[in-house]
């Protein structure tokens, strides 16, 4: 009844620019998704306010790194595995980090494509069960996201930290280490004698294999010792075979960590 109003119904979604503006909206999400990203609306899949959203963006791809290294640095597959976030991400859910976690582990075990929605469902079909802790104190790091688990009686532990946004590996097992993560990195655990590195080294050279890091760590003085190299170039099966022949090789790993399978 007041005077000068016209009342006309309204569905906003309909308009032409409203009709075009979700069009985009759904077509950059899918392409989110297909990327390895978080869907920002999906009501099946972990999803976290803007604020805590943003906060522990930066651990996603750590978390998928620390997955697809951890499968490979096992060798078996691992029933139950335990991710631990510390630091200043453990004050939001840890649902994201942990769905990122299991996508680096099962694209490396099946066919399907895994993404960060149905990342928690083909791990509980495959038996796979992650045990979430939080906790604030993360050391000498602001943050620290590690997984651990138990393979053949021994625990396996790969830790990771984000530093000016990049990911870095800093905790293999008992070791302490500083790596950037290459796409192909060679370690051995080995007896600390005297040639070890550079007979690795010369094998390497002489197979066209190029080293763009390298990490050693060590209990003691020609006891055991851990090394991690970054590598430009796959290994081949010949000199990865040349290396475990060397008396002093305990164990020989090649970790790849591009997402190509």
């Amino acid at each position: 009844d007041a005077p000068g109003v016209l009342l006309t119904p309204h569905l906003g979604a309909s308009t032409a620019e409203a009709q075009v503006a979700v069009a985009e909206e759904i077509a950059d999400q899918v392409l989110d998704v297909l990327a390895g990203r978080g869907a920002r609306y999906a009501v099946n899949a972990p999803l976290l306010p803007p604020e805590a959203a943003s906060a522990i963006a930066p651990y996603l791809p750590l978390a998928e790194i620390l997955g697809r290294f951890f499968i490979q640095f096992a060798g078996a597959g691992v029933r139950t595995l335990t991710l631990e976030v510390a630091g200043e991400p453990a004050e939001y859910d840890s649902g994201p980090i942990t769905a990122a976690l299991l996508r680096g582990i099962l694209e490396r075990v099946t066919t399907e494509r895994v993404n960060l929605v149905n990342a928690s469902l083909l791990a509980k079909a495959r038996g796979i069960t992650v045990i979430e802790r939080r906790t604030p104190n993360a050391g000498s790091f602001s943050a620290l996201v590690t997984v651990s688990g138990v393979v053949d009686g021994r625990t396996l532990t790969v830790g990771g930290t984000v530093a000016n946004g990049e990911p870095r590996i800093v905790l293999l097992n008992d070791y302490r280490l500083d790596m950037e993560p290459a796409d192909v990195m060679l370690i051995t655990h080995h007896q600390d004698r005297p040639g070890m590195i550079g007979r690795i080294g010369g094998l390497l050279g002489a197979a066209d294999v190029n080293i763009s890091a390298m990490h050693l760590g060590r209990s003691a003085p020609r006891a055991d010792a851990l090394m991690i190299l970054g590598l430009d170039d796959d290994v081949p099966e010949s000199v990865a075979a040349s290396i475990r022949d060397n008396e002093a090789l305990i164990d020989l790993w090649t970790i790849r960590l591009g997402s190509d399978r």
